[in-house]
């Protein structure tokens, strides 16, 4: 049989070559689009932990440097503060401006509330960090060492979970002091 050279079309070999480069570049662009996507995801989560924490430092050092400081334990410098049976929780009391006792808490749903002294945690009861984020290890330490102005220590870490079931982590830590001088007399 006679070679027909100007006969048009493609050889099977053609056509398997042209559909499998194809393919290749094609699942390529997926994957890099794919990719960039779960890295937008994440940074995305990022954000949205880094935001919650900056509130909850943010509101909480507000507070203190406007409150007086109270620590039921007494006056020795680098003390937790709130009752000693608080192994679920952490909290810190304090007087606000208005002269009236309040707390900050870590409950055991891993959340953090601010409310007055003399009021359970309820549904009235200020939320400072959202459902999505949880915080462990908060804790506030107390520390009249440097003068008559008590510092707060404030350490806390934040977990945040992703679409993919990671998990995203957050440490912070700030020291506050309060502005409310005292004199020596006065305590």
């Amino acid at each position: 049989m006679p070679k027909l050279y100007h006969q048009s079309g493609m050889t099977l070999i053609e056509i398997t070559v042209a559909v499998t480069a194809f393919s290749i570049v094609i699942v390529g662009v997926i994957g890099a689009f794919l990719s960039g996507m779960g890295g937008t995801q994440r940074i995305n989560s990022q954000q949205n932990i880094m935001d919650v924490g900056r509130y909850v430092m943010e509101s909480m050092a507000k507070e203190i440097r406007m409150s007086e400081i109270l620590n039921p334990f007494g006056t020795n410098a680098l003390m937790p503060s709130c009752d000693s049976q608080s192994s679920t929780r952490s909290c810190l009391l304090f007087k606000n401006s208005r002269d009236e006792t309040m707390y900050f808490v870590l409950w055991t749903d891993n959340r953090i509330y601010k409310d007055l002294s003399s009021v359970p945690i309820n549904n009235t009861t200020a939320v400072l960090t959202p459902d999505e984020v949880d915080v462990s290890n908060l804790h506030f330490e107390i520390d009249k060492s440097f003068g008559l102005q008590p510092r707060v220590t404030i350490s806390m870490k934040l977990t945040a979970r992703e679409q993919g079931g990671k998990e995203i982590h957050l440490y912070l830590q700030n020291t506050v002091s309060s502005r409310q001088y005292q004199s020596e007399g006065s305590k």
